[in-house]
């Protein structure tokens, strides 16, 4: 592991602690160049630091965070190249067998597949249960997670840091639990009560009902890839258009839209992406 340099890591926390009206923003550019070796922003920020006061002070937040967590960037890479093949790996074969998966590591090189749900199922108890149950909302956030970081793959590792520890501890999770679903020895341990079946004709209205919840993660995938896209092709358009453009209104009115789209589908945009909008008058909020 890397060895940092805490004193650069205990100036940051300071910079960041001190009111923004009373921080010497030189210092902070100066923080800032020693951590992403940006020497335009750097001049940028050293001739106009009011201008880039908030660009300097996202930066060295990303970097602040990173470095709490005792990492370097070339872990945070390191990282990202562990987490990413992995999960993918999962989905992968998840989608081609229909069924939840343990990705493969270097511990299991051969990888597991989940069993499906067991036959007993409904005899377990409760808390064997949920780990299936679980593990369905954990897939749908793994889903999600990954497909954003993929589409911020023209980001700095270090923009998608806080997402990617996340998605790499919701796999872990995930591997662990269904591990110890298909692990679970139903005779050691007496078993539930078998629920009562429901009435014929309820479970025949059931049979009846869509079964929307792969329908709906596919769905929420494809918005958020969507509106993604129309979110970077309009904010390249209006960060060209002049302050009195006629049309710049309407621009800011389909990010906007988009936006809506992206958050109500499960999605985010990272802090660089929110600062950048606000800067050109998108609110983010919307």
């Amino acid at each position: 592991m890397t060895k940092l340099d805490k004193s650069l890591t205990n100036r940051l926390q300071q910079w960041l602690d001190t009111p923004p009206a009373e921080r010497d923003l030189k210092e902070g550019a100066t923080m800032m160049l020693q951590l992403n070796h940006n020497r335009a922003l750097y001049n940028s920020a050293m001739q106009r630091p009011e201008k880039f006061a908030a660009k300097v002070e996202y930066e060295l937040k990303k970097f602040l965070k990173i470095r709490l967590h005792d990492m370097s960037m070339a872990e945070v890479v390191e990282l990202e190249q562990d987490v990413m093949p992995r999960v993918e790996a999962l989905i992968n074969a998840s989608e081609s067998i229909d069924e939840p998966v343990i990705s493969t590591d270097e511990e299991k090189p051969e990888g597991t597949v989940a069993k499906g749900k067991r036959a007993d199922h409904a005899t377990l108890p409760p808390e064997i249960q949920a780990l299936w149950d679980d593990n369905g909302r954990r897939y749908h956030a793994i889903s999600i997670l990954f497909n954003e970081l993929k589409a911020m793959s023209d980001l700095e590792p270090c923009d998608r840091f806080a997402k990617l520890q996340v998605l790499d501890k919701t796999e872990k999770a995930y591997r662990e639990a269904l591990a110890k679903y298909d692990g679970f020895d139903a005779s050691a341990t007496p078993p539930a009560p078998t629920p009562e079946k429901p009435h014929e004709e309820s479970a025949d209205a059931l049979s009846d009902q869509p079964q929307t919840g792969d329908v709906d993660t596919t769905n929420n995938v494809a918005k958020i890839n969507a509106a993604r896209k129309n979110i970077s092709k309009f904010r390249k358009r209006l960060a060209e258009l002049e302050p009195d453009a006629a049309d710049r209104p309407a621009t800011v009115a389909k990010i906007e839209r988009a936006l809506k789209v992206l958050f109500a589908a499960g999605g985010g945009i990272s802090d660089k992406t929110a600062t950048e909008l606000k800067e050109l008058g998108v609110d983010v909020e919307a």
